[in-house]
């Protein structure tokens, strides 16, 4: 559109952009893309403009997904888009194509609940595939002499490999291969990696392992057999070593300011609100806070979640760590790094703190 604006063409000269915003949002934030420059512009104003986009089918899924009335990225990437991919992943594409498309509301409704059907699924094999991929990583995986995380299995769902690969990516700050192997031993991967580390690189120096590869520096694909499968491994880790060799992959939280817990109010979460729309590239502003206490019992929320009150000084708030049930609490104060959100429930708003991290006070 910019080109021919450029070039003076009156179709792109004619052409309002606004129409459409709301789109070119969902697949921003869907696709990654940074939220830098006219992009955070695009998004910013697209998002207000969701509820007017006159499709039934995406009314439809906002409502299955009890999205409510605020729309911001989080929504988008974890409610939303989620949903829309989950048909392709789970196999039939087509059926998020005719939800977009659809002026039909009953039909609307019914694509709209077998997406949010499809989205469930593939949570359970996602978990499933990961659990398997985690069982390997434990057994095989020395975070000392690997430079890499790569793991393999029979039967692993191809739609869900690649979200596996980027969260092994960041559980271990290292670039990751999940590879999943039919009954013929044929095998597709997806791979994620970390800055630092170009797959094309990496691919490529184990390349007469593979029939096949390609994508680009942060994220690609590959075909295997499985008797190839030792060998690219080996491979894998020693281009990457080689790579990133030297470089400090302890997994690390760069925190934007340390506050203490009475800073944290409504004045302070209306400021860092000025600051959205967040996502790649514009990361929501992450606070660390020292020296804060556990009051009363910690509580783990649909076996997963821990859930908490912490308190410093008089100041007191409620906080939850998300994929963070399984971790111990040391007795004593803790050093804390957070973002700052609003929990709304029941009719009640209170601030709470989103957990990224915690340790015994240093």
């Amino acid at each position: 559109l910019r080109a021919g604006r450029d070039a003076g063409r009156e179709n792109a000269l004619s052409f309002d952009l606004r129409e459409y915003l709301g789109w070119v949002a969902i697949g921003t934030v869907a696709d990654v893309v940074p939220l830098v420059g006219e992009n955070r512009v695009i998004v910013r104003y697209g998002l207000d403009r969701l509820r007017a986009v006159g499709c039934p089918g995406l009314a439809a899924l906002m409502d299955v997904a009890k999205v409510g009335d605020e729309i911001d990225t989080y929504k988008v990437a974890f409610m939303i888009a989620p949903r829309i991919n989950a048909a392709g992943r789970m196999g039939r594409a087509a059926d998020a194509l005719e939800l977009l498309l659809t002026d039909d509301l009953d039909r609307a409704r019914v694509l709209a609940e077998t997406l949010d059907t499809e989205n469930t699924r593939r949570k359970k094999v996602e978990d499933g595939v990961l659990a398997e991929a985690e069982l390997q990583v434990k057994d095989c995986f020395d975070p000392v002499a690997d430079w890499a995380v790569v793991v393999s299995g029979k039967g692993w769902h191809q739609g869900v490999l690649g979200i596996v690969a980027s969260r092994l990516a960041r559980k271990y700050n290292r670039p990751s291969v999940v590879v999943g192997f039919d009954e013929d031993g044929q095998g597709r991967g997806s791979c994620r990696s970390i800055q630092g580390c170009s797959l094309v690189d990496a691919l490529g120096g184990g390349a007469e392992f593979l029939k096949s590869y390609g994508g680009h520096e942060m994220a690609a694909g590959l075909s295997i057999g499985e008797q190839d499968m030792a060998g690219f491994r080996m491979r894998f880790l020693e281009v990457c070593k080689d790579i990133l060799g030297g470089i400090n992959l302890s997994p690390t939280l760069r925190l934007d300011a340390l506050v203490r817990l009475d800073e944290v109010d409504d004045c302070l979460f209306e400021a860092l609100r000025s600051m959205r729309p967040f996502g790649e590239g514009n990361r929501t502003p992450l606070l660390g806070a020292r020296g804060v206490r556990v009051v009363g019992e910690p509580k783990i929320m649909k076996g997963a979640h821990l859930k908490m009150n912490l308190a410093a000084g008089s100041a007191q708030l409620p906080a939850i760590a998300f994929g963070m049930g399984d971790r111990p609490i040391s007795d004593g104060p803790l050093d804390v790094a957070f973002t700052v959100d609003r929990n709304t429930y029941g009719g009640r708003s209170e601030i709470q703190l989103k957990i990224r991290d915690f340790g015994p006070a240093s």
